[in-house]
C-alpha cells in the first residue's frame, strides 16, 4: 500500500493528465489481489496469440515457394502484428504490408505483403461472422424487457414468486 501511495503522488504531479493517470492505476493495483484471474487471462492471451501465429503460418504456407520454418513465424508474425497496433493508419493497413514485406524479405520470401493480405482478409471474414448473431438476436428483446432485468425489484419479485411456487 505504501508503494501505491508513492506512485499515486508521483503521477498526480504530472501536468494536465496526472489525475487521470492516477485514477487509472487503481484497477491495475487491484489486479495484484486477483493473481489467479490474472494468470488465467495471461495464459488465455498466450494461447490466442499462438493460434494467431499458427493460423498465419498455415494460411500462407501453400503460397510460399521455399521452406518457411515455424520458428521464423514465431519471430516475424508477432513483431508484424504488434507493429500494426501503432495508430498510423486505420486497421494497420499499409503498415502491416510494408512491415511483413520487409520481415519476409529477410528470409528471401518476396511476397510478404501479399501473404499479409491473405491473413488480413481471412481475419476480417472471421471477425465479420459476429454480425450474424447480432442481426438475428437484436430484435428479439424489447427495451422494456431489458429494463426489467436491470430493475432490482424485478429480481425480488421473481424470487418471491419462485418461493411461493416451491411452498405450494
Amino acid at each position: 500500500k505504501k508503494y501505491q501511495d508513492i506512485i499515486h503522488i508521483l503521477f498526480i504531479k504530472i501536468p494536465f493528465i496526472g489525475k487521470k493517470l492516477s485514477d487509472q492505476l487503481n484497477p491495475i493495483f487491484a489486479l495484484r489481489e486477483k493473481k489467479k484471474d490474472l494468470f488465467i487471462c495471461f495464459t488465455l492471451s498466450l494461447f490466442v496469440q499462438f493460434l494467431s501465429i499458427l493460423t498465419f503460418w498455415l494460411l500462407t504456407k501453400p503460397f510460399i515457394e521455399q521452406a518457411f520454418p515455424l520458428k521464423y513465424a514465431f519471430t516475424f508474425i508477432p513483431v508484424g502484428l504488434t507493429a500494426m497496433a501503432i495508430p498510423i493508419s486505420p486497421g494497420g493497413l499499409g503498415v502491416g504490408h510494408a512491415l511483413f514485406a520487409n520481415l519476409f524479405s529477410i528470409v528471401h520470401i518476396d511476397n510478404g505483403a501479399s501473404l499479409f493480405n491473405l491473413f488480413f482478409v481471412c481475419n476480417l471474414a472471421h471477425n465479420c461472422i459476429g454480425v450474424i448473431p447480432y442481426l438475428t438476436i437484436r430484435n428479439k428483446h424489447l427495451i422494456k424487457e431489458s429494463l426489467l432485468f436491470e430493475d432490482q425489484s424485478f429480481w425480488h419479485t421473481l424470487k418471491e414468486h419462485t418461493e411461493n411456487l416451491k411452498s405450494r
